[in-house]
Protein backbone atom coordinates (compact mmCIF):
# COMPACT_ATOMS: atom_id res chain seq x y z
CA UNK A 1 0.00 0.00 0.00
CA UNK A 2 1.10 3.59 -0.97
CA UNK A 3 1.66 6.38 1.84
CA UNK A 4 -1.52 8.66 1.53
CA UNK A 5 0.01 12.07 0.35
CA UNK A 6 -3.80 14.48 -0.05
CA UNK A 7 -1.08 17.08 -2.29
CA UNK A 8 -0.19 14.67 -4.60
CA UNK A 9 -3.74 12.58 -4.54
CA UNK A 10 -5.17 16.48 -4.74
CA UNK A 11 -3.19 17.51 -7.91
CA UNK A 12 -3.63 14.01 -9.88
CA UNK A 13 -7.55 13.99 -8.96
CA UNK A 14 -7.25 17.63 -10.42
CA UNK A 15 -5.36 16.71 -13.35
CA UNK A 16 -7.98 13.70 -14.15
CA UNK A 17 -10.66 16.49 -13.74
CA UNK A 18 -8.95 18.81 -16.47
CA UNK A 19 -9.00 15.61 -18.92
CA UNK A 20 -12.56 14.58 -18.12
CA UNK A 21 -15.60 15.15 -15.49
CA UNK A 22 -14.72 13.30 -12.60
CA UNK A 23 -17.50 11.93 -10.21
CA UNK A 24 -17.00 11.74 -6.61
CA UNK A 25 -16.75 7.75 -6.39
CA UNK A 26 -13.79 8.33 -8.43
CA UNK A 27 -12.33 10.30 -5.55
CA UNK A 28 -13.17 7.58 -2.83
CA UNK A 29 -11.57 4.58 -4.57
CA UNK A 30 -8.04 5.49 -4.51
CA UNK A 31 -8.20 5.83 -1.11
CA UNK A 32 -9.61 2.03 -0.70
CA UNK A 33 -7.95 0.48 -3.66
CA UNK A 34 -4.43 2.12 -3.80
CA UNK A 35 -4.03 3.78 0.31
CA UNK A 36 -5.96 0.72 1.88
CA UNK A 37 -8.23 2.71 4.14
CA UNK A 38 -10.81 0.00 4.89
CA UNK A 39 -12.65 2.33 7.12
CA UNK A 40 -15.33 4.20 5.20
CA UNK A 41 -15.46 7.50 7.72
CA UNK A 42 -12.21 7.76 7.30
CA UNK A 43 -12.52 7.81 3.62
CA UNK A 44 -15.42 10.17 3.93
CA UNK A 45 -13.38 12.45 6.05
CA UNK A 46 -10.56 12.38 3.66
CA UNK A 47 -12.60 13.43 0.56
CA UNK A 48 -14.74 16.07 2.18
CA UNK A 49 -11.07 17.14 3.04
CA UNK A 50 -10.26 17.47 -0.22
CA UNK A 51 -13.31 18.71 -1.96
CA UNK A 52 -12.85 21.55 0.86
CA UNK A 53 -9.56 22.68 -0.65
CA UNK A 54 -9.73 22.25 -4.38
CA UNK A 55 -13.47 23.73 -4.49
CA UNK A 56 -12.53 26.00 -1.49
CA UNK A 57 -9.51 27.23 -3.94
CA UNK A 58 -12.22 27.58 -7.07
CA UNK A 59 -9.96 24.86 -8.99
CA UNK A 60 -13.24 22.49 -9.16
CA UNK A 61 -16.40 23.14 -9.73
CA UNK A 62 -19.58 20.98 -8.71
CA UNK A 63 -22.44 19.53 -10.72
CA UNK A 64 -23.51 17.73 -13.15
CA UNK A 65 -22.36 17.07 -16.81
CA UNK A 66 -24.55 17.87 -19.82
CA UNK A 67 -23.22 15.84 -22.61
CA UNK A 68 -19.41 14.93 -22.92
CA UNK A 69 -17.98 18.64 -23.34
CA UNK A 70 -20.98 20.51 -21.43
CA UNK A 71 -20.97 21.17 -17.52
CA UNK A 72 -23.85 22.11 -15.60
CA UNK A 73 -22.37 23.60 -12.31
CA UNK A 74 -24.26 24.20 -9.41
CA UNK A 75 -24.79 27.72 -8.98
CA UNK A 76 -23.56 27.01 -5.06
CA UNK A 77 -20.33 28.71 -3.35
CA UNK A 78 -18.02 26.01 -2.26
CA UNK A 79 -19.17 25.98 0.95
CA UNK A 80 -22.45 25.78 0.08
CA UNK A 81 -21.52 22.76 -2.93
CA UNK A 82 -19.93 21.01 -0.15
CA UNK A 83 -23.07 21.54 2.05
CA UNK A 84 -25.02 19.56 -0.06
CA UNK A 85 -22.31 17.09 -1.04
CA UNK A 86 -22.35 16.38 2.82
CA UNK A 87 -26.30 16.37 3.29
CA UNK A 88 -26.70 14.38 0.44
CA UNK A 89 -24.14 11.81 1.31
CA UNK A 90 -25.68 11.62 4.26
CA UNK A 91 -29.39 10.88 3.23
CA UNK A 92 -27.68 8.02 0.68
CA UNK A 93 -26.47 6.51 4.43
CA UNK A 94 -23.56 4.90 1.97
CA UNK A 95 -20.69 5.70 0.16
CA UNK A 96 -21.77 7.14 -3.20
CA UNK A 97 -21.48 4.83 -6.45
CA UNK A 98 -20.80 5.91 -9.79
CA UNK A 99 -23.02 9.09 -10.52
CA UNK A 100 -24.07 9.53 -7.47
CA UNK A 101 -24.54 12.92 -5.79
CA UNK A 102 -21.95 15.19 -7.70
CA UNK A 103 -19.68 15.28 -10.95
CA UNK A 104 -16.46 17.51 -10.57
CA UNK A 105 -15.12 19.84 -13.51
CA UNK A 106 -12.24 22.20 -13.39
CA UNK A 107 -12.20 26.18 -13.23
CA UNK A 108 -9.94 28.12 -15.74
CA UNK A 109 -8.40 29.09 -12.29
CA UNK A 110 -7.79 25.02 -11.92
CA UNK A 111 -6.29 24.94 -15.53
CA UNK A 112 -3.88 27.48 -14.77
CA UNK A 113 -2.88 26.34 -11.41
CA UNK A 114 -1.69 22.97 -13.42
CA UNK A 115 -0.23 24.56 -16.37
CA UNK A 116 1.98 26.64 -13.41
CA UNK A 117 2.78 23.78 -11.60
CA UNK A 118 3.79 21.73 -14.91
CA UNK A 119 6.02 24.88 -15.51
CA UNK A 120 7.50 24.95 -12.44
CA UNK A 121 8.36 20.87 -12.52
CA UNK A 122 10.10 21.24 -15.77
Amino acid sequence: METLDIARLERELLEECAEDHLGLWSMIWPLREEFGIEDEGERREITLRMLTDLLGAGLMRAGFPDGRERFDAWNLSATESLKRIEREWDDLDREPNIAEIAWFDVTEKGKAHLARSERGAG
